[in-house]
């Protein structure tokens, strides 16, 4: 009887562990449940960092305090600092800064927690038209302190006929006498349309540049006949008229053929300044004081335009003298064959 009686006491105890043991079971579970019901996805933006992590905090203040993060009194938090969490939730802090803002010539400073230049003109009502121009690019970062500068651009544009002027074209006669021209037709003058855009920076005119060009009448050149019996043209391209053209043989002088102490140092025949320009002749060939031309035989130098004023021991006959400021040039030049053009 005693022996039953222990093995009643017995069961009844190991039952009521395995009750408490339920129970205490069935308790975690429901707080494991509730607690995992609580756990929310954060994403988080926050000075250009993104964070993910996972949350049992109830609002957006709770996560922006337990991540240390604080608000200053121009910074934006989205959603709300009271806002409750969703199971997934973006939270994005925006620092708010101070900028100035130029439009117009109308200068405004203002707060703004836009990321970029585009945004922060955007969020103010400002929007740039297809050639406006900014003091930075759109996608910059806005900065503390910074000044968008806004241009407004607008082009305009004019066309004008511009007159092509004709040219004259001469033909040559060696029929006429020299000096004699003949008109043998007009010359007219052509028209061009020219098309130019003008770019206005803020109503002032800052550029400008063509951009079309039509030619409507070509120009129809003047044609005049002019004579050239007796007339030369020289290597310069200038016409010459000539009496008489003979070849001779040239030499070259230099002040150095005169005593310094001599009275006629530095002085021609004639009593003028030995000078480029004026050469010695032999007068019975060609008279003092005639205006001359001087080139080589095959045109491979010119001396040019000069005067007959000088006389010399040696220069006799077809034989002429050029003078050169310096000895060096005076032998560099030597001995050459010349064409002389006595002109009228």
């Amino acid at each position: 009887m005693q022996k039953n009686q222990k093995e009643k006491w017995s069961v009844r105890r190991g039952t009521r562990r395995t009750t408490a043991l339920l129970t205490a079971i069935v308790m975690m579970i429901s707080v494991a449940t509730v607690y995992a019901a609580s756990i929310k996805g954060i994403t988080l933006y926050c000075d250009g960092i993104k964070r993910e992590f996972f949350t049992a905090r109830s609002t957006v203040g709770e996560v922006l305090k337990d991540n240390n993060i604080l608000l200053g009194e121009l910074d934006k938090v989205e959603p709300a600092a009271d806002q409750l969490l969703s199971e997934e939730t973006t939270i994005t802090v925006s620092r708010g800064v101070r900028i100035t803002i130029t439009d117009k010539g109308k200068i405004r400073s203002v707060i703004t927690t836009a990321m970029r230049a585009k945004e922060a003109l955007e969020e103010n009502g400002i929007f740039l038209n297809e050639h406006d121009m900014l003091s930075c690019r759109l996608e910059d970062r806005v900065e503390e302190g910074m000044n968008l500068l806004v241009t407004r651009v607008t082009l305009g544009y004019y066309e004008e006929n511009v007159v092509l002027p004709y040219e004259v074209e001469y033909r040559d006669n060696d029929q006429l006498p020299f000096g004699t021209e003949n008109v043998l037709q007009e010359g007219e003058d052509g028209v061009m349309v020219r098309g130019t855009q003008i770019m206005y920076c803020d109503g002032v005119e800052q550029d400008h540049i063509v951009v079309k060009e039509e030619r409507v009448r070509e120009p129809i050149a003047k044609i005049i006949e002019r004579g050239t019996d007796n007339a030369y043209v020289t290597a310069s391209g200038d016409m010459i008229a000539y009496k008489d053209v003979i070849t001779c043989s040239a030499t070259a002088y230099d002040p150095s053929h005169q005593s310094p102490g001599s009275r006629y140092y530095g002085l021609t025949a004639m009593g003028t300044r030995a000078r480029v320009g004026a050469i010695a002749v032999d007068p019975r060939v060609i008279p003092l004081g005639s205006k001359l031309y001087v080139e080589a035989v095959d045109g491979s130098w010119s001396y040019g335009f000069c005067t007959a004023e000088d006389t010399g021991g040696a220069i006799k006959g077809n034989r002429i003298d050029l003078f050169y400021n310096t000895r060096r040039e005076a032998l560099q030049f030597g001995r050459r064959q010349a064409k002389v053009y006595i002109l009228e």
